[in-house]
């Protein structure tokens, strides 16, 4: 099991028009797990086989000992691009269903990844790139793998964690130092109002306000629904990705 500490020092990133290329800022220690983003990077993605997860093209320590990891790179951009393109330009128009189709594909892919005891950390627009108008998650720098994530005896497992993630898409529970599955369920929450909304959903105590009947009314409303449930503060009471997969069917949202 990696030892994982949540203050991970970000990697510099480069493109060229093959590779998305990752180089640790220090030096690789193998023996901890602990020091370098670049190494639980590799040990994660090691784990997982899934065709919406990126794939690792080489991998290898530099002359000064740093690590760099080489992608293949994705010429449509991020899914904030993605966003930001299909709802400020009208001649890309992007349906409701286009919406549901990503949301639905980044669902079932975190499926995989929480069956398998991994949580991704930091799900954020920028951390989906697209191809053929799929997202693909990537940036596993600051995934856990715990063997507790697929503990049966409590809905919503978490263990204690250093405060990691993005501002704006941390869950409450992650700024009070646990983290879980149910944490990325609530950063998925704030990708999915993004999807729909292309702004910051607004909250009040961390409570969402978000009235479907009136001021969005261009959300479905079982989306509304859902993103209350995805955005409840109260981890405990957080609906889970079996559920919005299984329960709220989000094939006929």
């Amino acid at each position: 099991m990696i030892r994982h500490n949540l203050h991970l020092i970000k990697p510099i990133v480069t493109t060229n028009s093959s590779s998305i290329i990752k180089t640790s800022l220090n030096r690789v220690s193998k023996v901890f797990y602990n020091k370098t983003s670049y190494l639980n990077e590799l040990h994660i993605l090691s784990l997982l086989e899934h065709p919406n997860i990126i794939k690792v093209k080489n991998n290898y320590e530099d002359e000064y000992n740093k690590g760099v990891i080489e992608f293949k790179y994705y010429k449509e951009g991020d899914l904030l691009t993605f966003i930001n393109k299909h709802t400020r330009k009208k001649n890309t128009p992007i349906t409701n269903q286009d919406r549901i189709d990503i949301f639905r594909t980044i669902t079932h892919t975190l499926l995989y990844c929480h069956q398998n005891n991994i949580i991704h950390g930091d799900i954020k627009p920028q951390n989906f790139v697209i191809e053929n108008n799929k997202p693909i998650i990537i940036d596993f720098g600051l995934s856990i793998y715990n063997e507790n994530f697929t503990n049966n005896v409590e809905k919503n497992t978490v263990i204690r964690c250093g405060t990691q993630g993005s501002d704006g898409y941390m869950a409450p529970e992650v700024k009070g130092h646990f983290i879980g599955p149910c944490s990325d369920v609530y950063s998925l929450g704030i990708v999915l109002y993004q999807l729909f909304i292309n702004e910051y959903p607004y909250f009040n105590n961390d409570m969402l306000e978000l009235d479907c009947t009136t001021t969005h009314e261009h959300i479905p409303y079982k989306v509304c629904n859902l993103l209350h449930e995805m955005l409840e503060s109260d981890y405990k009471q957080r609906i889970t990705v079996e559920e919005i997969i299984y329960d709220v069917n989000i094939d006929h949202l």
